[in-house]
């Protein structure tokens, strides 16, 4: 039989037809400079930069000017690629726009002389934060820090501070305050623009004079993949947000009480300020799809320079903390604008340590910060044989002597080994636990979740057992609970296996422990890798077992929590700067970054620059620096320009590496030979000698 002719391939076909046109969502990013840094030049338009000392004003005829000018080159810009909506216009931090665009579009677009770059809009993850684990010395703030500004009421005042998060959780006490309107706060904090309006779970009047302003940015992210218990408003559905912002600028002096054990009080780093909150990052039904998309993460810093924010927290990482390739992102181009505006921006450093080029936001125009750990809640277990073994815990019950037992010995007949020994849900055997203390192997799921199994099997307290290197954490769990390090798991399963009848008592520690602050080993290191002849981190802060406030819906139904994580470092040093920024109005970030870095005591732990970068903040000395490494938007400019960027038109400075800014650090990458390196110091102490 004659063969038929062969079908034409209609799938590859269908696929081909359906590559060209799907549209994903990017970012458009064009050369012209935005209304933040535009310094005049067009006829007829007077510039639209923010004078020293004064907060961008929006409603300022010149920007509305301005503003129309870069809406019609966006737009014209779009119509060169056919029919484009955007999704998001960026004019203050950046010049662009957000718009689904097929790969033809996309093509045609970045082959246009005004667009600087065509990125796609990618998904960040808040920065590495563990759930139920953070540091008491970033929310009970070290004898007389506020001293040198009048107690801490009066710490950052005027100044606001922009979180962008998941939002805020408003009816903890860390961020009550008085019922205000637009007009008292516009009086309280003159030049800023508010916005509290109504939405899900979120009333206008749950905005006052500590949250002062709050709005929510979903269309990359899209309000149609959001998990059931989320909000679609700035309410936060996660904690994380409210976290952050009350560590920067949390009420003084909040008593906080958790299952009937005090803690005593916790305090913003600069409770005067006023919270501006921007929420871009969101829960999902699967975890693994939570997270902030650029394209909202950028709409809400440039929404937060044009309402006036004087200082900025974004614990947020990079979509990728490997990059190498120059800041030329849209996160990245934005900070640099809303800096060189007087905008202090403070990130994390990431999450990924402890190896080396880790380090994530790069940039020298932003503050990144590194988490520092240090004993804080204690507690120690006594074994049968008398050793006792030290670790982290948040109880104040004594537990024992109780029957010692290890998991993977009384699990469920229905669980494996492994997930028995990691305490998973559902995997331990009610009747051969029965009252026993539990050893847990940590790994694979949340560490709350494992004593939690530990109390639906009836134990009565849980040993949380690093098998490797790792911190220990101070977590809130559901039972008595120590985490130990890996030199006390091994003795605690020696004993075990050499006991026929072992036994323990749990007790806290009455004293704490000498501090001994070192840099936390998930903290990310530099160096920055590339040529960047940049330091990173710049500065370190407390970031394990940091107790602030929550939202209740999801985190066990607790208005606080301990957090770790470099996103629990960065919001301290926006505190920080939030303080100097009100003791010093005309300074500009650079300055301000400066004041911090050079005042910092570096730990003494053997962690090296690349950790900790000057090392911790000192709240006292940063308000008299004496000197300041002043820098702006000519030098990073310049700087871009260097590693291959041309940005920002006529502003366009001379190419510099990182090692020629006016940075307070050097930092040399590749040295043959001899290099010279100069630097240009700002007396600020009103001395002249």
């Amino acid at each position: 039989m004659a063969s038929s002719p062969a079908a034409p391939d209609l799938a590859s076909q269908a696929t081909t037809s359906l590559e060209i046109d799907s549209t994903s969502l990017y970012l458009v990013l064009l050369r012209t400079p935005p209304l933040a840094t535009y310094a005049g030049g067009v006829e007829g338009l007077p510039a639209t930069v923010p004078q020293p000392g004064k907060r961008f004003d929006a409603s300022r005829a010149s920007v509305a000017a301005y503003r129309s000018l870069l809406l019609e080159q966006q737009a014209d810009v779009r119509a060169a690629a056919g029919q484009v909506a955007p999704l998001y216009s960026y004019t203050t931090a950046l010049n662009g726009f957000a718009a689904e665009l097929t790969a033809r579009q996309v093509k045609e677009l970045a082959s246009l002389p005004e667009v600087l770059a065509v990125e796609r809009s990618e998904k960040q993850r808040l920065a590495g934060w563990q759930q139920s684990g953070r540091d008491r010395p970033a929310a009970s703030a070290p004898p007389g820090m506020w001293s040198g500004v009048g107690g801490p009421t009066k710490a950052g005042r005027g100044v606001i501070v922009g979180v962008i998060d998941s939002g805020i959780w408003p009816g903890n006490p860390s961020f009550a305050g008085i019922p205000s309107g637009p007009v008292a706060l516009a009086r309280r904090y003159p030049g800023f623009t508010v916005s509290c309006a109504s939405a899900e779970q979120w009333a206008g009047t749950d905005c006052n004079d500590k949250v002062v302003s709050a709005r929510y940015f979903v269309g990359g992210f899209g309000a149609d993949n959001l998990a059931a218990a989320e909000y679609l408003s700035p309410r936060d559905g996660s904690g994380h947000g409210s976290h952050t912002a009350a560590i920067a600028a949390g009420n003084a002096g909040v008593w906080v009480q958790i299952n009937d054990q005090d803690f005593g009080k916790i305090f913003g780093m600069a409770p005067g300020a006023g919270i501006a909150v921007y929420k871009a990052c969101w829960v999902a039904p699967d975890p693994d799809d939570d997270g902030c998309t650029t394209a909202d993460t950028v709409m809400a810093i440039d929404q937060a320079v044009s309402d006036g924010v004087d200082v900025l927290n974004y614990s947020i990482a990079d979509a990728d903390s490997s990059a190498t390739e120059p800041q030329t992102d849209a996160v990245d181009l934005a900070f640099l604008n809303a800096a060189a505006a007087g905008v202090f921006i403070s990130t994390p450093a990431g999450d990924d340590g402890p190896g080396a080029g880790t380090v994530v936001h790069q940039s020298p125009w932003v503050t990144t910060v590194a988490a520092v750990g240090q004993p804080g809640y204690q507690g120690s277990v006594t074994l049968g044989n008398g050793v006792r073994v030290q670790g982290a815990m948040v109880s104040n019950r004594q537990v024992g002597p109780n029957r010692l037992v290890d998991a993977g010995d009384v699990g469920s007949p229905t669980a494996s080994l492994r997930r028995a020994e990691r305490c998973f849900p559902g995997s331990l055997d009610a009747s051969l636990v029965d009252g026993a203390i539990v050893v847990c192997e940590r790994g694979a799921i949340a560490r709350v979740a494992k004593s939690q199994a530990v109390n639906r099997a009836g134990g009565s307290a849980m040993i949380l057992a690093n098998r490797s290197s790792g911190v220990t954490n101070a977590d809130l769990h559901s039972v008595p609970s120590l985490h130990v390090d890996r030199p006390g798991a091994a003795a605690i399963e020696r004993y075990l296996r050499r006991s026929l009848t072992p036994t323990a008592v749990l007790a806290p520690s009455r004293d704490e422990p000498a501090a001994t602050r070192t840099i936390a080993d998930f903290s990310g290191r530099g160096p920055v890798v590339g040529e960047a002849d940049v330091l990173k981190p710049d500065l370190a802060a407390s970031g394990v077992s940091v107790l602030a406030a929550v939202s209740p819906p999801s985190n066990f139904g607790r208005l606080w929590d301990l957090y770790s994580g470099t996103s629990m470092s960065a919001p301290a040093i926006a505190g920080l700067a939030a303080m100097l920024a009100a003791r010093h109005p005309n300074w500009s970030a650079a300055a301000v970054k400066s004041a911090l870095t050079t005042t910092a005591k570096a730990l003494e732990t053997g962690d090296g620059p690349f950790a900790q970068g000057a090392g911790t903040a000192a709240p006292q000395r940063m308000l008299d620096p004496g000197l300041v490494y002043d820098a702006g938007l000519p030098g990073w400019l310049g700087y871009l320009r260097g590693r291959g960027v041309h940005y920002g038109g006529s502003q366009q400075g001379r190419a510099v590496s990182g090692a020629d800014l006016n940075l307070p650090s050097i930092c040399v990458g590749s040295l043959v030979g001899s290099d010279r390196v100069t630097r240009t110091v700002t007396n600020v102490s009103g001395r002249s000698e």
